[in-house]
């Protein structure tokens, strides 16, 4: 049941939720996605026609390294995590709250909008999901000096259904990776790409990234980042690498994967 709450009572109730384990399943049309609270409300698995697609409880979402080590999404070894968390779920355009009564909210579209802090960072995310189609947006503002070792937005843990990915380039060019060929826990970093698309064969599914720059970082050269698991294929876009910022700077990015099927 979809429920219309003021937005104090939506902000409680998932500051609460890091105690219930508040776990929230969505699903429109073949795609459905799980978002968990104690992760604070990011991404948990994103599914296709009844096929996993990103591997369960990997950490998604948004996460930066600085010199007190990683913080954001599942990552809460130095005690610091997601701050300042407020969250709103919109199914259909209608408010409501995650509820363990209603564990899959079935719906044409629906929209999470979602403020944190990252330590020195505020990053203001917004997903959107309608079948076949996950857009991620995150603008993120400094909020007093600081240093990066890095920072990597919209991490998507790729199932090790998918053996290869064709990466697009700002020049036209495409280059591929095959991740059979990669050892395991082998990376490879690219620069200058637009869109990366990931395929599985047997299962006839494509998965496309699409990259689009809305404020880049300052003095930055953004990257993607490819990690081989074994048990995943990770995809990461990395903005910054050991870069220094002022309080004040902002840059924003938004990633959009289309999910469809191989002819």
């Amino acid at each position: 049941m979809v429920m219309k709450l003021k937005y104090w009572t939506i902000l409680l109730l998932v500051l609460l939720g890091s105690s219930l384990g508040a776990t929230q399943v969505i699903k429109c049309g073949e795609t459905s996605i799980t978002l968990v609270s104690r992760h604070y409300w990011n991404l948990n698995s994103l599914d296709f026609a009844g096929i996993n697609l990103c591997r369960n409880r990997s950490y998604f979402g948004n996460v930066a390294r600085f010199n007190c080590g990683w913080v954001g999404s599942g990552h809460k070894e130095n005690k610091i995590g997601e701050t300042e968390l407020k969250v709103n779920f919109f199914a259909d355009g209608k408010e409501f709250v995650p509820s363990k009564k209603v564990k899959v909210i079935e719906a044409k579209n629906f929209e999470l909008k979602k403020s944190s802090v990252l330590l020195d960072l505020r990053v203001e995310y917004i997903l959107t999901l309608e079948d076949g189609k996950l857009t991620e947006r995150a603008k993120v503002t400094v909020l007093r000096d600081t240093e990066l070792k890095l920072l990597y937005l919209f991490m998507h843990p790729w199932c090790p259904i998918f053996e290869s990915a064709l990466c697009q380039k700002a020049d036209g060019s495409e280059d591929t990776i095959r991740f059979n060929d990669m050892k395991i826990n082998g990376t490879q970093s690219k620069t200058g790409l637009t869109g990366v698309t990931y395929f599985a064969p047997k299962e006839k599914l494509a998965a496309t990234t699409t990259l689009n720059v809305i404020k880049a970082v300052p003095r930055g050269k953004a990257a993607f980042l490819f990690w081989n698991r074994g048990v995943d294929r990770k995809l990461y876009f990395q903005p910054v690498n050991k870069q220094k910022f002022k309080a004040g700077e902002t840059f924003e990015y938004e990633l959009t994967v289309t999910i469809g099927r191989m002819k």
